[in-house]
């Protein structure tokens, strides 16, 4: 059985000329014609007179394979799958489907992931590689195209959720960016969280230079040291942050882990701190 369409309430004007331009709600739209398979809707504004797809914006425009399909094969690759694990639909169009998804997926957890509550945030960084590893790399490839790639990113440890994702080399600048991320996805009235890192030096320094960082009230005031509550950054050596204990080698004994210990406590006072950027 197909999902029923979006009710025309819930889409909008695409034409940037148009006064009703990401205005939804505003009965404007009215349905031209249905096309193809899934009966795809064909919309007109009745403002501008813009005719557009439904579909238009979405990862599935312009898709040649079947609606319900094109979302098992987003799944899948949600699922970490690789290209040739996806049966039944070709290569191209698999990777046409990653290429497209990954922009709109982007666009909705910048919109959806806001005005946070956690009580921790874990920060990490992923490897991985572009095109070769960076040992194959040679003088001719293109460095800023290929090689080891690092996903910086923040989460939410009691509840899973990717606060934040920046992709780039392990610089400075790529923690910078997703700290200062983290911290504008933070609500303006929620507590200093408890942070955590995998042992990378260049968090200290992200955290405290982070822009508001210790703002209270109006721009350079500063909270006094020992009023309300602290948020405490921990390093963790080991690069296992979420406190999961591994099974050892056959024997199954347990490890002993090394303590988090706490390296800088940053002054918090009612709703400003960490989480404020202006």
């Amino acid at each position: 059985m197909k999902e029923p369409r979006p009710a025309l309430e819930n889409l909008c004007c695409l034409n940037a000329q148009c006064k009703t331009y990401g205005q939804r709600g505003q009965a404007n739209l009215r349905v031209r014609k249905v096309y193809g398979a899934d009966r795809i809707r064909y919309l007109r504004c009745g403002c501008c007179g813009e005719e557009f797809s439904e579909r238009k914006g979405t990862a599935l425009f312009n898709g040649k394979i079947g609606e319900a399909q094109a979302v098992s094969v987003i799944e899948h690759l949600d699922r970490a799958c690789g290209l040739n694990a996806t049966a039944g639909v070709s290569k191209d169009a698999v990777g046409r489907l990653l290429r497209v998804s990954g922009p709109v997926c982007y666009q909705l957890h910048d919109r959806l992931v806001r005005d946070l509550h956690p009580m921790a945030l874990q920060f990490d960084e992923k490897w991985s590689y572009v095109g070769k590893k960076q040992r194959h790399v040679t003088a001719q490839d293109d460095r800023s195209q290929t090689g080891d790639y690092w996903d910086a990113n923040s989460l939410d440890p009691h509840s899973k959720l990717l606060v934040s994702l920046v992709p780039g080399h392990r610089t400075a600048d790529t923690i910078d960016q997703v700290v200062a991320d983290a911290a504008e996805r933070l609500a303006s009235d929620a507590g200093l969280p408890t942070l955590f890192t995998d042992g990378e030096p260049t968090y200290r320094e992200a955290i405290v230079a982070t822009p508001c960082a210790l703002r209270v009230g109006p721009i350079g005031m500063m909270p006094s040291v020992g009023l309300g509550r602290c948020a405490t950054i921990f390093i963790i050596r080991t690069g296992v942050c979420d406190g999961k204990r591994k099974k050892a080698d056959g024997n199954r004994q347990r490890r002993r882990w090394p303590q988090a210990s706490p390296i800088i406590s940053i002054p918090h006072w009612n709703s400003c701190g960490f989480v404020r950027l202006d």
